[in-house]
């Protein structure tokens, strides 16, 4: 054969075969769904590489292709690969032809599963034909079917008794049994009976969803008892955890727990000295059991924890650590006592002797942790103040953060000796020192002397402090001020910083300091000037001196000088028509203010040299003027044209949208404008918009109907914003109640949070919502169910005698769950009912 037939040949061959895996391509895509032009695996591709906007229209997209893609995506779950289909997809990913996306069957699932975790609640109509696919006769089409369920969640509820029937599959159990506990409160039943489960691993997640919801009851406290001698380790751990949450009602539980601290696995020791902690009081009884255990690195912390949480009982166990020979366990055990606080009184002589340990890292715990017996302050003072004679420089240190600790309990006993320590050899405890009598304010006015003369300390340090602890304390304004303004002359940048800071604190303002702070925004080191900024910001002085040095700080060569400058014009310069200029100026032109120094553009990265986020300054500055002509009708009229002439710049119309969020007065022209602005095509935009329709309440009432609109918006903000818009409109919002309770099965937990808050604030139609947040308290199967049953629990409080009927069951929920979900439902007591 020539050279030229063999070419002829092989050419044929390429293109026989090309035309083959064409066939193949479009036979294998033929019925994929599409959404205005696009595929579902096109709409995949885009979701995986965009970013806001274009994600959230791209998952818009997917989930209103859920009525749709059923037929398609029950295919694509059972698709398996042939080796035939196998070697096309190597062949067509070894050529250019890998643009006909041919993938394996893993990758294909994977995608379908993908689109189902998108799609959600909206995935209902396709839950029949998954419960039809969890008795396929492919393992891996019933495993996909299973995990499918799981991320529909709540909406795959008539899915229940086939994921019941579905954890008898030793191959699909664990993934059944993960949806039911996601479809939540309906399927509690079922997951009680996973309790007796023959597959151990079913018994064990069976225990941890349904404690973790909180939906354990005193009744199956027998069966985690028996599940405490399982055979598998991981029913054991969390057996003893579900315990634990049960708290105090387990008290009988207790000889089975201490039984199990034997046990091989670790994690069952760590679970259970847990349980015993959570227990409390009652579980005081097992405290000698962890006298070897205390001393053992792998569970020191955890029993120190469980101590801690059985209150005084366990004070003598803690203070036989404390003192022993192990500095990790010393310093675990201050840990421990001092958190307990007025509850470790009796170890008190042990805390104080244990300021003079040997060990610093136990030093420190004991000296932070003492602030917690400022009850008993005053009884403490004497010990604390023998301490700061020690002739070891670390027990005077922490004798000195000891009383610092206490000052706001015993400021009169206090100031003498922390007057005394300022005069110490050593720069450490001089600093400390200096720090404490900064908190306790003006009522340590009478250390003000001392503090003036630490002001020529020769510790940079020790003088920044001392500064710092002038302007908290304020005392007489003939002694701070020159006291401070000679700071200010300082040879460290530092001291002069915090002198500026000092000034600016003042009560009363001097006109000879705040000449000195306009000299001091001119100072070489951007930190000093900065701090003069800031200083000059707080006063509301007449001065005519400030308006211009803060305009002059506007094109400081150091970005977050410009920042405080554009921030304090804001807060001083309401009125003031040179500083709207000076603003306006720079928010018509935008061009970012380079380092000195900097070079062009990165020749690799493209990156600009800019030292500051440009949207970030922009909104700064159109925030400063919107402070400034908060009433000045120019402004007004000024932001308003160019809202509606800046077509380029979504960073600009987002920054316009806040400002006019601040500007209260004439509320009917503002609300029109941004009620336009919610139809923007930037979702960071219309969430502006809705943020600052908030800001108006009930003033913005014309725009309930476009806010109720923008609850359907693909992008998560927008959502959360409009209903935090219309849940500041109070009881004047009370049409957008079906929506912000169908929002409460969000996908999102932002939004499903801020529906949950917004029912609460419209409390005279909020009936309606009440047998959706009881369910949504019981959702908590994972983090986020957990922070939303906690929201819907602490609204239904805050609704009072409205949620009346939910109380009962609110109550017996707070008995049972953890010790951070009791917190709070125990700081949101239930209004009385009548």
């Amino acid at each position: 054969m020539t050279r030229r037939s063999k070419q002829y040949t092989a050419g044929l061959l390429a293109f026989v075969i090309a035309i083959a895996v064409g066939v193949c391509a479009i036979a294998i895509l033929r019925g994929e769904p599409t959404c205005r032009g696009k595929t579902l695996r096109d709409r995949h591709e885009l979701h995986r590489n965009a970013r806001d906007d274009e994600r959230d229209e791209a998952e818009e997209a997917i989930r209103k292709m859920a009525a749709t893609a059923t037929p398609w995506l029950i295919a694509e779950l059972q698709v398996k690969d042939s080796k035939f289909r196998q070697r096309l997809v190597h062949f067509a990913s070894a050529f250019p032809l890998r643009n006909l996306r041919l993938k394996t069957a893993d990758v294909r699932h994977e995608e379908a599963l993908a689109s189902f975790a998108i799609m959600g609640p909206a995935a209902k109509p396709i839950v029949p034909s998954l419960i039809a696919l969890l008795k396929h006769n492919e393992s891996q089409a019933r495993h996909n079917a299973a995990r499918a369920l799981l991320d529909i969640g709540r909406s795959a509820r008539e899915a229940i008794p086939a994921l019941s029937q579905a954890l008898d599959d030793p191959v699909i159990c664990l993934a059944a049994l993960q949806a039911l506990a996601r479809i939540g409160q309906p399927a509690i039943a079922t997951l009680k009976q996973a309790l007796k489960h023959p597959h151990p691993r079913v018994r064990s997640l069976a225990m941890y969803h349904l404690a973790e919801a909180g939906l354990l009851e005193s009744s199956e406290l027998a069966t985690l008892i028996e599940s405490l001698n399982d055979s598998d380790w991981q029913v054991r751990q969390n057996a003893a955890r579900s315990i634990g949450i049960l708290g105090p009602e387990a008290a009988s539980a207790v000889p089975a727990l201490i039984a199990i601290l034997q046990d091989q696995a670790r994690a069952v020791h760590v679970s259970t000295i847990a349980a015993l902690g959570e227990i409390g009081s009652p579980a005081a009884g097992p405290i000698p059991v962890f006298a070897e255990l205390v001393t053992n690195s792998f569970y020191r912390v955890d029993v120190i924890n469980a101590l801690v949480h059985m209150g005084h009982a366990a004070v003598p166990m803690l203070v036989t650590a404390f003192k022993d020979k192990i500095r990790e366990v010393r310093k675990s055990a201050a840990i421990g006592l001092t958190r307990m606080g007025s509850e470790a009184n009796a170890a008190i002589p042990e805390l104080i002797e244990g300021l003079q340990d040997e060990d610093g890292d136990t030093q420190r715990a004991v000296a932070n942790g003492m602030e917690n017996f400022r009850s008993e302050a005053m009884s403490l003072v004497p010990s604390l103040a023998a301490l700061l004679r020690h002739e070891r420089v670390a027990v005077r240190l922490a004798g000195t953060v000891a009383l610092g600790g206490l000052s706001p309990a015993a400021p009169v006993e206090n100031v003498p000796l922390l007057e005394q320590a300022l005069r110490d050899s050593d720069a450490s405890v001089r600093q400390e020192a200096a720090q404490a009598l900064g908190r306790i304010g003006p009522a340590a006015k009478d250390s003000i002397v001392a503090l003036i003369r630490t002001l020529q300390d020769r510790d940079v340090n020790v003088r920044s402090f001392a500064a710092e602890s002038v302007g908290k304390i304020g005392a007489a304004p003939e002694q701070v001020v020159p006291a401070l303004q000679w700071a200010l002359n300082d040879s460290e940048q530092m001291v002069r910083g915090y002198a500026a800071k000092a000034l600016g604190s003042l009560p009363l303002q001097d006109p000879s300091s705040i000449e000195m702070l306009v000299a001091c925004t001119k100072d070489p080191i951007s930190r000093v000037r900065g701090s003069a900024v800031e200083a000059l910001g707080q006063w509301n002085s007449e001065s005519a001196s400030i308006i211009p040095a803060l305009i002059s700080s506007l094109s400081d060569p150091d970005a977050f000088v410009r920042l405080k400058a554009r921030a304090a014009l804001g807060r001083v310069g309401r009125g003031s028509k040179p500083a709207m200029e000076a603003l306006a100026e720079l928010f018509n032109n935008r061009t970012p203010v380079r380092r000195p120094g900097a070079t062009n553009n990165d020749p690799k990265t493209g990156a600009r040299p800019s030292d500051i986020n440009i949207p970030f300054a922009l909104h700064i500055g159109v925030d400063a003027l919107a402070g400034i002509g908060a009433n000045d009708r120019e402004v007004r009229s000024a932001l308003l044209t160019a809202l509606r002439n800046d077509d380029s710049n979504f960073h600009n119309r987002m920054a316009m949208a806040l400002a006019l969020g601040r500007m209260k007065e004439h509320s009917a022209e503002i609300v029109a404008a941004l009620i336009s602005m919610l139809k923007d095509r930037k979702a960071r935009v219309r969430a502006a918009a809705a943020c600052a329709l908030g800001e108006f309440g009930v003033s913005a009432k014309p725009a309930t109907t476009p806010l109720i609109e923008k609850l359907q918006d693909p992008n998560r903000d927008v959502r959360q914003y409009s209903i935090g818009a219309l849940g500041r409109m109070g009881a004047e919002a009370w049409r957008a109640y079906p929506w912000l309770i169908e929002k409460l099965d969000d996908r999102y937990f932002e939004v499903r949070s801020s529906a949950a808050c917004a029912l609460a604030r419209i409390n005279p139609k909020g009936r309606e919502a009440i047998p959706t947040l009881m369910e949504a308290m019981n959702v908590t199967t994972t983090f986020e169910g957990s922070e939303a049953s906690r929201v819907a629990a602490v609204t239904l409080v805050n609704m009072g005698v409205i949620a009346k009927e939910a109380m009962p069951t609110l109550l017996r929920a707070s008995e049972r769950r953890n010790r951070v979900f009791r917190k709070i439902a125990a700081d949101a007591r239930p209004k009385p009912i009548p």
